[in-house]
């Protein structure tokens, strides 16, 4: 901008300063000269009116872009402090109610402990008061006579179950000798029933049965069982997640004939036990062998599963006296797979479980075990 002004500042002198002569020729030649001097300040005068225009004009955009982005920082940092405030008044907020809430819990936490020392009062009271009339009513002459009554009737049935065992001890070891005791029983599978694609599948398992002096009782009955051959004819009919049961029921090969095997065992008297005889020394566990129901017998199962829980003391609490046990009196030790093929067997629909078809029990033997 400095220099346009300079330069027109020397035009100026430079037509102020021209000489000018009154010969003709000269004259001629000057005025040429100032006339084309003329134009060429005219033309730098003109240039620098359009170069003083044109830094005008930027000029002035500068300075309006300098004040709009002033002002627009401006409005900006008042924008952000606007914003801050905001978020103060938020966390403010934010912090009294949660200061309320903590209130209100902390309240109902002291209503919550006072009614429930409340309630326990209450239930220790009614408690001492039960305890009071329980004592008052087994002081009453009726009640204890009640008692002594019931406390005589479980020791005659104890002294009962404990000659009966004596009894039966003595007379396994008279009919079939000094054990251990083993039974054989053969099965028979209906046609197409799992594994019969080989060439001899398995259709026979051993029982071992317990000691005599364990299980005296049981033991005795399921021999006597198959010394009548009360078994032959019989079948594995039911097929239940846990255990493999036999029953006086027939199979394909003799049907019609369940009354006739089940008054087989009525009319021999070894249709079941007297007591349900247990020991804790002999529990139910995988591939032992129990009587089914109560009083147990004759129904008889091949447990397949760990059934010591449920099938022991206290383990079927659906019977009159929920501490009774089914009575464990032996135990798979050969043919396991015979088994295990009855667990396979296809079975009805619903709670029960039972086959199908019968697996049949050919037969049931004693096998003479002992050494020479």
């Amino acid at each position: 901008m400095l220099r346009s002004r300079a330069s027109a500042n020397a035009a100026q002198r430079d037509v102020e300063s021209s000489p000018i002569s009154l010969g003709t020729s000269d004259t001629v030649s000057a005025a040429k000269n100032i006339k084309r001097s003329k134009k060429n300040n005219v033309l730098r005068l003109i240039q620098l009116s359009i170069i003083l225009g044109v830094g005008c004009y930027g000029g002035k955009a500068f300075l309006d872009s300098q004040r709009l982005n002033k002002q627009l920082t401006i409005k900006l940092e008042r924008s952000e402090e606007e914003c801050q405030s905001k978020m103060n008044e938020a966390y403010l907020a934010q912090a009294k109610m949660e200061e309320v809430l903590n209130r209100e819990l902390e309240s109902n936490e002291e209503e919550m402990e006072e009614r429930l020392n409340k309630v326990t009062g209450d239930y220790e009271r009614v408690q001492k008061e039960n305890e009071r009339l329980l004592r008052e009513k087994g002081n009453h002459p009726a009640e204890v006579k009640l008692k002594n009554q019931i406390d005589s009737l479980r020791r005659a049935s104890l002294r009962i179950q404990q000659q009966l065992q004596k009894r039966d001890k003595q007379a396994v070891l008279d009919k079939f000798g000094k054990g251990p005791y083993f039974v054989e029983i053969s099965l028979d599978f209906p046609p197409d029933s799992p594994m019969s694609e080989l060439p001899s599948p398995p259709s026979k398992f051993v029982i071992e049965l317990a000691p005599l002096d364990l299980m005296p009782h049981s033991v005795h009955l399921f021999l006597e069982m198959v010394s009548h051959k009360l078994w032959d004819g019989c079948s594995f009919m039911r097929n239940a997640g846990h255990v493999i049961q036999a029953s006086s029921a027939p199979y394909y090969k003799n049907q019609g004939t369940r009354q006739k095997l089940t008054d087989a065992f009525v009319s021999s008297g070894f249709e079941s036990v007297a007591f349900q005889e247990y020991h804790k020394d002999y529990p139910h566990v995988k591939y032992t062998v129990g009587f089914a129901g109560r009083p147990g017998g004759p129904d008889f199962y091949v447990s397949v599963l760990d059934n010591t829980r449920n099938h022991g003391p206290g383990g079927q609490g659906n019977y009159a006296d929920p501490q009774e046990a089914d009575p464990c009196f032996g135990k798979v030790i050969e043919g396991f797979d015979a088994v295990d093929r009855m667990h396979k067997m296809p079975k009805e629909p619903g709670d029960y479980e039972a086959m199908v078809r019968n697996v049949g029990i050919e037969y049931a033997r004693i096998l003479d075990r002992r050494a020479n």
